[in-house]
């Protein structure tokens, strides 16, 4: 199975589980039945250290780079543009729909601005062909770049893995 599918089938086994305790609040969870994210991924995390069979000295060497692939898959992705410009246009909404004010929130990757310029471009009807190039070249220039980051950091990150260990991440669309 692909990584990007593998990558799909996580993303959706979020929103999913996000929805489930939306309605279900867990007992002493956060107020207004809202998930906890950051619990989610440090049970995520906590299940992947035991999933790798990693000690607490390698969890220290791993769990950083493993962090830092997660955050450069999600700033290599620009799908979550696809549907047009976040809430309020380009400036967003002065809160989104989370409640949370727009410095709250993690902040737009390269590929992710330049996709929304792009998008941008596209729902004007008067944009210029040439206008609409450049920010197709743009949005392609600042993926390529985005992936050769993501490659290294998934190089670093396998360089400290036993077999298994890759193996596991690679079921996970971690690693390719």
């Amino acid at each position: 199975m692909s990584s990007r599918i593998m990558y799909g089938v996580v993303s959706l086994s979020l929103v999913l589980a996000s929805a489930a305790f939306a309605q279900q609040p867990p007992q002493g969870g956060p107020p207004g039945g809202r998930p906890d994210f950051a619990q989610m991924q440090k049970d995520f995390l906590d299940r992947m250290k035991d999933s790798l069979g990693a000690t607490d000295e390698d969890w220290k060497a791993l769990e950083p780079r493993i962090q830092q692939v997660q955050q450069l898959q999600r700033e290599a992705s620009a799908r979550g543009m696809m549907f047009g410009p976040p809430r309020g246009g380009p400036g967003g909404a002065p809160n989104s729909p989370d409640g949370q004010s727009p410095a709250a929130q993690p902040p737009q990757s390269v590929v992710q601005v330049a996709a929304a310029a792009l998008q941008e471009s596209l729902g004007k009807s008067d944009a210029s062909p040439d206008e609409i190039k450049a920010r197709l070249t743009a949005l392609r220039d600042a993926r390529t770049k985005a992936k050769a980051a993501l490659a290294q950091a998934q190089d670093d990150l396998r360089g400290l893995l036993t077999a298994r260990q890759e193996a596991f991440l690679v079921t996970l669309g971690i690693l390719e």
